[in-house]
Formats: structure tokens, sequence, C-alpha cells
């Protein structure tokens, strides 16, 4: 085992041990978390990233909708997108 550290998310960590099942599935053996990082990080971390920032980005945007709509009903007009998003 080597000793490299990593500085890898929670959601990034899930991801990981999801891996973990499907590599060992697909090796037909149980895959040590060490091999399973190295494969993650090296065939996946890039696209992983970007679709989870993707997500996270259409998410947020869900949620300022979502604010700006009930503000918007309480306040008796539109609140604009700029003060729900600071908000």
């Amino acid at each position: 085992m080597n000793n490299k550290r990593y500085n890898l998310t929670p959601a990034e960590l899930k991801a990981i041990q999801d891996h973990k099942y499907y590599l060992s599935q697909q090796r037909g053996s149980e895959v040590t978390i060490e091999e399973t990082i190295e494969d993650f990080l090296k065939r996946f971390q890039n696209k992983w990233r970007q679709e989870k920032f993707l997500r996270d980005n259409h998410d947020q945007r869900q949620e300022i909708d979502r604010h700006k709509w009930l503000r918007s009903e309480r306040e008796g007009h539109d609140i604009g997108s700029a003060v729900a998003a600071s908000e």
C-alpha cells in the first residue's frame, strides 16, 4: 500500500464507494480501496466533477427560482432573479 494522501470530498468518497462495488463486480473479486481510488481518479474524476458541477448548478438555480416564486407571491410582485439569488 502506498502512502498517498487524497483530498476527497464526501461526495467523491461516495462515488468511489459505488465505483468499488462495480469494479469488484467487473473483475470478479474484491478490489482494494486504494486500487479503486487510483482507477476512479484516472478514469472518471474529471467527468464526474464536471457532471457534479452541472448538477449542483442546476439544483442551485432551481432553489433560487423556487425562492423567487415564493417571495414574489408573498410580496405581490416579482422580486427579480438578482434579489432572489442574493437572499
